[in-house]
């Protein structure tokens, strides 16, 4: 069976490149719940836990998949940026317009 042959290449220094540029997230998110400590809907504790979890499984597998499909970065980031978008509304009390 001589079907479409996949020649996905995974090099690490990819992956660690695309790491090390996804880990700006952390200190936008960090920027963007400050502003907002008065208009939380849970403790501060709670948030960083949940942000700690969320990073940890998004971030590698973002990087991940960005090198092994050779994929552009912002291809990766945007969904990433959407499902913080989720996250920040969910723990902040503030309407969509101004989340956004």
């Amino acid at each position: 069976m001589n079907g479409a042959v996949f020649n996905i290449d995974l090099n690490i220094k990819d992956f660690y490149t695309a790491l090390m540029s996804l880990l700006c997230v952390i200190p936008a998110a960090a920027m963007c719940f400050y502003p907002m400590q008065d208009q939380m809907s849970c403790s501060k504790k709670k948030l960083i836990l949940t942000m700690l979890v969320v990073f940890t499984a998004t971030l590698p597998t973002g990087a991940f998949i960005c090198a092994y499909f050779s994929l552009d970065l912002n291809n990766v980031m945007v969904p990433l940026l959407v499902i913080f978008l989720v996250l920040f509304k969910m723990y902040t009390v503030v309407d969509l317009s101004r989340a956004v």
